[in-house]
């Protein structure tokens, strides 16, 4: 039996191997479950998607262990470079980023600690859990669920509509490979790509899209919103997660997070890039809500859009990407809420656990990121909320044999 398996080799998951590590807790003692081939996959797949240049998160997030790692890392030289660094956060390029996670995944040895598989299902058992997996259970003394980013947001009803129309409607987000083909192949020049969304990754890749030669409409329920971060620094600190753990209501918890994350912000120079190619006329962008859709002919569509006072207005479009974000719904859907119904474990209204401030939802079950909001608070599903869940699952390492 392990004593430690941690279920996701995301940035949470990989991050907590590093920390236990250096803990003390044994190579033998300690298992990364990952349905994919290497630490960060997921990550490394939808960043990409995105087009992104530059990370949200200030240089001292990041899977290291001393918050200002990437910053040695980097070097003098490409502290000096624009293109490594951006803003008063000094928030790092993807490039710099992945070169960092890159070398440390390789100085630590960590994917050596992978098991290729994808949890099923959660059981108790005597001195600890097992997860059953397609290639049979794993059973550990811990077990930490770091499961991730949830489902991507459902589709809209009129999709169907669409495809059966033969326009292509893809997620962002999907696993699927198909939304891969249309951006590395998107319509052309002579075609309009409509993509919906007012968050950030919208933002990202409708300029991807745009340096792939399309013609993009950049459909929003709102007009572009600027903030710095997706939730104010002061969900870092004291400063705001004082009075948020003062509030032992789950529901009252969940209703501050919902208001303290900037849902649909995008920071200022991603605004601006997105303001200079509406003035050149390369995209055009427009808020609304798409209320019904026609198609024309094979692989052409119609969106057809309220907008408040303003009335309606048609966008024509010969295909659509979703950036519409993530389900509301706790990641592990459908077997973690009954393996959490049958176990008896501690849920709020909203689904998500309640777990300790140690983040323990159970005596040796740990959770992470997304399932760990209810007590890390806005920050939880960033990589600031893989350092601070690290830190606080670490403290109980010592022990471990």
């Amino acid at each position: 039996m392990l004593d430690w398996l941690i279920v996701g080799g995301g940035i949470h998951g990989t991050h907590l191997s590093m920390v236990l590590r250096e803990a003390g807790v044994r190579e033998a003692a300690i298992r990364v479950l990952d349905p994919w081939e290497e630490p960060l996959d997921r990550w490394t797949t939808l960043t990409g998607r995105t087009g992104m240049s530059f990370l949200r998160s200030p240089g001292v997030h990041h899977i290291g262990l001393d918050p200002y790692d990437l910053f040695r890392f980097a070097g003098r030289r490409r502290a000096r470079a624009r293109r490594y660094y951006h803003g008063r956060y000094r928030r790092p390029s993807l490039e710099l980023f992945q070169a960092h996670a890159r070398d440390r995944i390789s100085e630590t040895g960590v994917a050596d600690l992978r098991v290729r598989g994808q949890a099923q299902g959660l059981d108790r058992i005597r001195g600890g859990y097992r997860i059953d997996t397609e290639q049979g259970g794993i059973e550990a003394r811990r077990v930490v669920l770091s499961l991730g980013a949830p489902a991507p947001a459902p589709e809209p009803p009129w999709s169907r509509q669409l495809r059966d129309g033969g326009v292509p409607v893809r997620h962002l987000f999907e696993l699927e490979a198909g939304v891969d083909r249309l951006l590395q192949s998107p319509p052309g020049r002579d075609a309009s790509v409509a993509v919906l969304g007012g968050g950030i990754s919208a933002a990202q890749v409708a300029l991807r899209l745009l340096r792939e030669g399309s013609r993009v409409v950049l459909v929003s329920r709102h007009g572009l919103r600027i903030q710095a971060f997706d939730s104010a620094p002061g969900w870092l600190g004291p400063k705001y997660l004082r009075e948020f753990h003062r509030r032992r209501c789950p529901r009252e918890r969940r209703e501050q997070i919902q208001a303290a994350r900037s849902g649909g912000s995008i920071p200022e120079e991603v605004a601006g890039a997105l303001r200079a190619a509406a003035v050149r006329g390369e995209i055009t962008l427009c808020t609304g809500v798409v209320v019904g859709v026609d198609c024309l002919q094979p692989g052409r569509g119609i969106l057809h859009l309220t907008q408040g006072h303003h009335g309606s207005h048609r966008v024509e479009v010969q295909a659509v990407l979703l950036a519409t974000g993530w389900d509301n719904a706790p990641p592990g859907t459908p077997w973690l809420p009954r393996a959490a119904d049958a176990l008896g474990l501690r849920t709020a209204p909203c689904g998500h656990p309640i777990p300790d401030p140690g983040l323990r939802w159970a005596s040796g079950l740990y959770v992470m990121g997304a399932l760990a909001e209810l007590e890390v608070g806005p920050v939880s599903r960033n990589i600031a909320g893989a350092r601070i869940a690290a830190a606080r699952i670490g403290e109980g390492a010592a022990d471990s044999p």
